[in-house]
């Protein structure tokens, strides 16, 4: 029996609509995984270093059953934008570490634990939650602030906490992590606008 003429134009169709979708997907893919939907960074690299040593130290005091931490102060500047970036490995340890701000002297910081939990919230102790984007060995963390205001915390590249604040406030920010058994650092930067 012969195939009817009219239904291969059809299949033809069908299989290159396929080909392009499958094709498309890929390249989507690809274009997301090398970065593509990260935001930009200020253009001005203001600080990099591999670990926060020559720093100067803040005296904020946030301890919980076990933790004593450090804050270090980056030389912030008096305009947004600004982001801050870290990298850092637990090293298989309890070795919590990550960012802290103050907006017009009140404070915010963002911790992570190694067993896979944040805190965004500045209670003492801080208030853990479980973010499943965080890994027991090396993280990515990022805090973007925008001119108009708007904070996100990125953890791995995953939108992790976000708020607004007023775009003329007074801020300062910085590293903080566990002075007993502090992460391995892979790089801390800082870049403004």
């Amino acid at each position: 029996m012969k195939p009817h003429t009219s239904l291969l134009p059809k299949l033809r169709l069908i299989t290159a609509m396929l080909w392009v979708t499958g094709l498309g997907t890929i390249l989507l893919t690809l274009a997301l995984a090398l970065g593509s939907a990260n935001p930009s960074l200020p253009p001005r690299l203001l600080w990099r270093q591999t670990s926060p040593s020559g720093l100067p130290i803040v005296d904020y005091a946030l301890r919980d059953n076990a933790h004593t931490t450090t804050f270090a102060r980056l030389p912030f500047p008096a305009k947004l934008p600004v982001t801050i970036q870290a990298s850092a490995d637990f090293g298989g340890q309890i070795a919590i570490w990550g960012f802290w701000l103050t907006v017009d002297d009140v404070p915010h910081h963002f911790l992570l634990h190694p067993d896979g939990y944040v805190s965004t919230q500045d209670d003492t102790p801080p208030n853990w939650y479980q973010f499943i984007h965080i890994r027991p060995a090396l993280n990515h963390l990022a805090l973007a602030l925008t001119p108009s205001g708007r904070a996100t915390l990125r953890i791995n590249h995953e939108i992790a906490w976000t708020n607004d604040f007023p775009p003329d406030a007074i801020m300062n920010g910085g590293i903080v992590f566990d002075s007993i058994t502090p992460p391995q650092w892979a790089n801390i930067q800082l870049n403004g606008g």
